[in-house]
């Protein structure tokens, strides 16, 4: 048996934990850029259906934590809804009223992007003053959390339909794209799932410079399944160099060293956390 959704229900739990810790104000100066200000999770007064939004997020968010993908079914309805009534726009970064905002569930990230845009705006304006607030970044995750649920029930075609709105509001999303591309392994669809990971991996955005590895054990799974052993194992090889200890990563090069050796193939199986493994 091999796993193909190695990052899933990581990425899930990641993006919910580290939520938690944006909530609160905090301000930065931002090094070296007098007369900037960053403002960590005080993106000032949200629209009524962003709040709803995130109010959805979080109790779902919370239901997981508790009882894992059973718990989210019963907020799968306010999930669908809150997406659907998502604005027409909603960028990583974006100005508002004279002031930018960027959307993050990473405190790390978010500072990153936030100095990012701070140097960008003194560099059009360099004697404006400049104000920098992260805020949620709640319809990308919601869309996660939708994809996810359909690919733990093997529905990948809704899984993708969730997950491509989510890319429509934020095309380089990582955690999206990574879990887009885990819908079109469960289709067997390798080369597609490839040529997502590649395209991504050559957009040069920064989030995904930053946290490459998932995508690229992505283009390795591909990569096996359509009998590239070399490449797939230069791709997993990739992936250590920033996740060093990734199981998933030493497991697939242990299973390339095997077939090399003559051993068959083995199947490949979706295992959802707390559940007996079936065919995938």
């Amino acid at each position: 048996m091999r796993v193909f959704n190695d990052l899933t229900r990581g990425a899930i739990v990641l993006a919910g934990v580290l939520a938690l810790l944006l909530p609160g104000a905090v301000e930065a100066q931002a090094p070296d850029q007098p007369g900037s200000e960053i403002v960590l999770g005080g993106g000032g007064a949200l629209p009524a259906a962003e709040v709803e939004a995130l109010a959805a997020h979080d109790a779902a968010m919370e239901a997981f934590r508790r009882r894992g993908f059973a718990g989210l079914n019963s907020h799968l309805p306010k999930l669908r809804r809150a997406l659907e009534n998502a604005p027409a726009s909603y960028p990583v970064i974006e100005q508002v009223e004279g002031r930018w905002i960027v959307r993050s569930d990473d405190l790390a990230d978010g500072l990153m992007l936030a100095m990012m845009a701070t140097a960008a705006a003194q560099k059009s304006s360099p004697d404006a003053q400049v104000s920098v607030s992260t805020q949620r970044n709640v319809y990308p995750m919601i869309a996660l959390l939708l994809g996810s649920a359909a690919v733990e029930r093997r529905d990948y075609r809704e899984a993708i339909r969730w997950l491509d709105r989510g890319l429509a509001l934020q095309p380089l999303e990582r955690h999206v794209l990574t879990e887009r591309i885990a819908a079109l392994h469960g289709l067997r669809q390798w080369a597609e799932a490839l040529e997502a990971a590649d395209a991504a991996l050559a957009s040069g955005d920064l989030l995904i410079v930053t946290h490459p590895a998932s995508l690229h054990r992505k283009r390795g799974f591909s990569l096996i399944e359509l009998g590239r052993l070399d490449e797939a194992q230069a791709a997993y090889e990739e992936s250590l160099k920033t996740e060093p200890d990734n199981a998933a990563a030493l497991g697939e090069l242990e299973y390339i060293r095997g077939l090399r050796g003559g051993a068959a193939p083995t199947p490949v199986e979706l295992v959802a956390p707390g559940a007996s493994p079936t065919g995938g």
